[in-house]
C-alpha cells in the first residue's frame, strides 16, 4: 500500500474499519494521521523514522494497547490527541528523545494507562490529563516526584479526582506556565501560595471543598 501512496499527507480512518488490527506507517510525506472508532484496531508499526509526520489523533479504539516497541521516532510531531482508548497502558518510549518537537499532548479517557515512560519532551507547551484513572488516582499530590514536567509548559490541564493537594515546589520550575486548569478535583482541599509568577490564568472546575469554595473557585491573577 506504501508504494501506491508515497504522496500521501493526510490520512483519516474513521469508524469504517472494523477489520483493521494494525497500520504501517511506511507513507514517506504523511503530515497527519487521525484514527478514530476502529473497534478492533490494536497496534501501529513504524520504520526507522517519520519524518514529515506533524499530527497524531486516535479516538475510540478499544482495543488498542500501547505503541510499537522501541518508540515513535517522529521528529517533527507537533500534536498528539488520545481519547477513549480504553486498553491503552503506555505511550509511545523514550518522548523525551523522539518526539523532540511535539508541543501539545491531550490525554482523556484512557483509564488503563499508568505513566509517561521516561518523561515528557522539554518542547511540550500544552498538557492536558483527563479521567486517566490510574494514572491520576493514585495522586494525591500532583505533580509528584513520578511526575516531572518540562518547564517550558505553559498551559496545563489536570482532572485527579484523589487529588487533595498541589505540589507548589514541584510546580515552581514551570517559568513559562501561563494557564492552569484543574478539573473533577472534589478532594481538593485549597490551592498553595507560591505558585508560578508567571501564572496569568488560574482556574477550578468541580474542586475545592466546600469552606473553600466560595475563596477559591476561579482566580485571574
Amino acid at each position: 500500500m506504501q508504494q501506491c501512496y508515497t504522496s500521501l499527507e493526510d490520512l483519516t480512518i474513521r469508524d469504517s474499519c472494523d477489520s483493521l488490527k494494525a497500520l504501517s506507517l511506511g507513507f514517506p510525506k504523511l503530515r497527519s494521521l487521525t484514527i478514530e472508532g476502529c473497534a478492533n484496531f490494536e497496534s501501529l508499526s513504524v520504520p526507522k523514522e517519520i519524518r514529515n509526520l506533524a499530527s497524531l489523533d486516535i479516538y475510540e479504539c478499544p482495543n488498542m494497547v500501547s505503541f510499537p516497541r522501541g518508540g515513535l521516532a517522529a521528529p517533527s510531531l507537533t500534536d498528539i490527541s488520545i481519547l477513549d482508548c480504553m486498553n491503552l497502558k503506555s505511550l509511545t518510549e523514550g518522548m523525551h528523545l523522539q518526539l523532540p518537537s511535539l508541543k501539545y499532548l491531550w490525554i482523556a479517557e484512557c483509564p488503563e494507562l499508568e505513566s509517561f515512560p521516561e518523561g515528557l519532551p522539554s518542547s511540550l507547551r500544552n498538557l492536558s490529563i483527563l479521567n486517566c484513572n490510574k494514572l491520576t488516582n493514585r495522586r494525591m499530590e500532583f505533580p509528584d516526584d513520578m511526575l516531572l514536567l518540562p518547564s517550558s509548559l505553559n498551559t496545563l490541564w489536570i482532572s485527579c479526582p484523589y487529588l487533595k493537594s498541589l505540589n507548589h515546589k514541584a510546580l515552581q520550575h514551570l517559568t513559562s506556565l501561563q494557564q492552569l486548569t484543574i478539573e473533577g478535583c472534589p478532594n481538593l482541599q485549597s490551592l498553595p501560595g507560591g505558585l508560578p509568577t508567571s501564572l496569568s490564568r488560574l482556574a477550578t472546575v468541580g474542586c475545592l471543598n466546600e469552606s473553600s469554595r466560595p475563596i477559591l473557585k476561579q482566580y485571574f491573577l
